[in-house]
């Protein structure tokens, strides 16, 4: 769109497992339902295709008739561990993952957040496979990229249908 960038929009798919889509330049990603990770795409004219995971975004340009398939599996990585602070459960603890291209040195797209319960416990389903960066903080309330490398963030692969145990220790400025 000449104009810019707009706001986000969610597409309700059909009963035919289709939604209708304006034309122009899309970028696009699939959010499954909880239990579910994206394991493969295919559209037409990808100017991103190339660059990686079937979980991230995907730009197409939509010209009449134009398709973009994700398909859906039901095994979905997870990571789970506890956050430490000096040996001590660190209860609500933010607990960042970013999906990381480790040949590019690069985010692939917006990092997920979730809080340790009481009990310093964390837990991140519904993965799709791939190299995650790792970081738990109270430093930032959005990490960038370049915070990930400062903090010297942990780098894990995650493997289909298995969860990873991890335990973290409360990053902090020094």
């Amino acid at each position: 769109d000449l104009a810019g960038v707009g706001s986000p929009e969610t597409f309700k798919i059909r009963g035919n497992g289709t939604a209708r889509i304006a034309p122009g330049r899309w970028e696009l990603r699939c959010l499954p339902p909880d239990g579910y990770f994206v394991s493969d795409y295919s559209g037409t004219r990808q100017k991103f295709g190339a660059r990686g995971r079937a979980d991230g975004w995907h730009e197409i340009t939509v010209e009449g008739y134009s398709s973009a398939t994700f398909t859906l599996s039901p095994n979905p990585a997870s990571i789970r561990g506890v956050v430490r602070l000096s040996g001590d459960p660190a209860a609500a603890a933010p607990i960042f993952l970013e999906p990381y291209d480790s040949a590019r040195h690069e985010r692939l797209w917006e990092t997920t957040t979730v809080r340790s319960d009481s009990n310093g416990q964390y837990r991140i389903p519904n993965l799709a496979p791939g190299t995650y960066r790792i970081l738990s903080t109270f430093e930032f309330r959005s990490p960038t990229a370049e915070d990930f490398d400062a903090a010297s963030a942990r780098l894990i692969n995650v493997e289909e249908g298995r969860e990873t145990l991890l335990d973290l220790d409360l990053w902090g400025i020094r």
